[in-house]
């Protein structure tokens, strides 16, 4: 809560407020994952918030992606929420996909194919338990091989 004596912020951007909130509110509740829809499963400060984000756009710039676009393969949650404002804080461009399913590979790996294609990704962010997802495209469509996959939930401090 900002009290009388917390500057206002003065942001135009998603970015610059959350930078803002993370150094006057760093403690303050940002994000809660509900479980079921009602019960609380997670909950992140804005500091917490902030600190993620900013590793995942360091990991985003050392891959070059800077204005580019990253396929951000997660299904919905906290991983997602981290890795699409890391794009936002990275200044890249975030591409939100589910994962191909590896039990129906033939149905749900050609909207992928297609989605990356079409956005020339060249860089997907995922979870790290998803990463053996990867192997399994890459013997599906060889054309997405040359991708470069990061993980954005064990990426070092």
């Amino acid at each position: 809560m900002v009290d009388d004596h917390t500057p206002k912020p003065v942001a135009t951007t998603l970015v610059e407020i959350l930078r803002w909130r993370a150094l006057h509110q760093g403690s303050d509740v940002a994000f809660t994952l509900l479980k079921d829809g009602e019960e609380e499963e997670l909950s992140l400060s804005y500091g917490e918030l902030d600190t993620l984000c900013r590793r995942v756009a360091a990991r985003l710039q050392d891959l070059d992606a800077v204005g580019q676009p990253v396929l951000l393969v997660y299904p919905p949650g906290r991983d997602f929420l981290v890795g699409y404002l890391g794009c936002l804080y990275a200044g890249a461009i975030a591409v939100p996909i589910y994962p191909p399913d590896p039990r129906r590979m033939e149905r749900t790996l050609p909207r992928f194919q297609a989605i990356a294609t079409d956005c020339g990704a060249t860089v997907a962010l995922t979870q790290a338990a998803n990463l053996g997802v990867v192997q399994a495209i890459g013997a599906y469509a060889p054309d997405l091989k040359s991708m470069r996959w990061a993980s954005s939930d064990d990426l070092p401090p």
